[in-house]
């Protein structure tokens, strides 16, 4: 119940989007690094709210490339909207490094989108209501510059690249990060207290507020640069 409960607090402050039919993600050209953004919940095709911190972050990197993820971020159905997402993310990467060798990729996730990281990354163990999705990281691991996640439903408090003031697990708290643990020095994610999803409180000001703390900001950028030389 709150898991539904939050999912429809969400809903009613964006305009309903409907089930369109998604358009493919575009081929992108090799880069040294390439940032691909998964926007969150409700947000329109694009970059979203993370477009701030992947410009910042792409500035900082010479020659580097910003690729939206195309998904649907969709809240109602939520489950198989991630799955399209990792879908996509899956194909996107795997493709990309085919493609492109050299090329380092940065992920960053908001929200649903940061679910759809790690789903991609470390595999789908959300809980039942989630498909199992094989994990990524052993294939894509050396090819993983940085992973930024904000707001991120899958959220637990006690991973050591946890940044923020929650306490708190997320609504779908992450079982296993087995397969992805050789990566988590690469990680950085950002929950603070009460935030609606990641830290299962009460407060979607929380959740929406991140982008407006600069000290956040700061961090993530910080550490893609750092991370992408």
């Amino acid at each position: 119940m709150h898991h539904q409960l939050s999912l429809s607090a969400l809903a009613c402050l964006a305009p309903l989007v409907l089930a369109l039919p998604q358009p493919q993600q575009p081929p992108a050209p090799c880069a040294p690094v390439q940032i691909v953004v998964a926007r969150g919940s409700l947000e329109a095709q694009g970059a979203g709210l993370l477009g701030n911190i992947a410009n910042k972050s792409s500035m900082a990197i010479p020659g580097s490339i910003i690729t939206p993820l195309v998904y649907p971020a969709q809240l109602d159905p939520y489950p198989p909207s991630v799955s399209a997402g990792v879908g996509n993310m899956t194909q996107l990467l795997t493709s990309q490094a085919q493609a492109c060798p050299n090329t380092k990729f940065v992920l960053m996730g908001y929200s649903q989108g940061a679910q759809v990281s790690l789903d991609t990354l470390c595999g789908t163990t959300d809980g039942p209501n989630f498909n199992a999705t094989q994990a990524q990281a052993p294939m894509l691991g050396n090819k993983i510059a940085a992973v930024v996640l904000v707001g991120d439903p899958t959220s637990i408090a006690t991973q050591p690249f946890q940044k923020g003031t929650a306490k708190k697990n997320g609504i779908f708290p992450r079982q296993d990060f087995g397969a992805c643990q050789g990566l988590t020095s690469k990680f950085i994610s950002f929950c603070d207290e009460t935030d609606l999803f990641c830290a299962s409180g009460q407060n979607l000001t929380v959740h929406l507020g991140y982008f407006q703390k600069q000290d956040y900001v700061d961090q993530a950028v910080n550490f893609v640069a750092m991370n992408s030389k």
